[in-house]
């Protein structure tokens, strides 16, 4: 989710918003279990809204996870407080 978060933070210049991130990354991150195509078209709406909601308060939600250092070495340590 943190690098949803980042990626959001930059939709001016990419031209993802919160949205559309989280259209493209429910699918995946919220697969129902085996090949239920039909179940994860009618639960698709509600994959959105959900992984958008964790984009929007990644902070508060996540706030007692944080970046290993390397991680945070390699894009910058305070790239995420911009």
């Amino acid at each position: 989710m943190g690098l949803l978060a980042l990626v959001a933070k930059y939709e001016k210049d990419n031209k993802m918003s919160v949205n559309n991130i989280a259209i493209v990354f429910a699918p995946t991150l919220l697969r129902p279990p085996g090949d239920q195509i039909d179940i994860a078209i009618q639960d698709s709406s509600y994959a959105n809204h959900l992984i958008k909601f964790m984009i929007e308060e990644y902070e508060a939600l996540f706030v007692a996870v944080r970046f290993s250092c390397s991680f945070e070495y390699s894009i910058g340590p305070n790239l995420l407080d911009k």
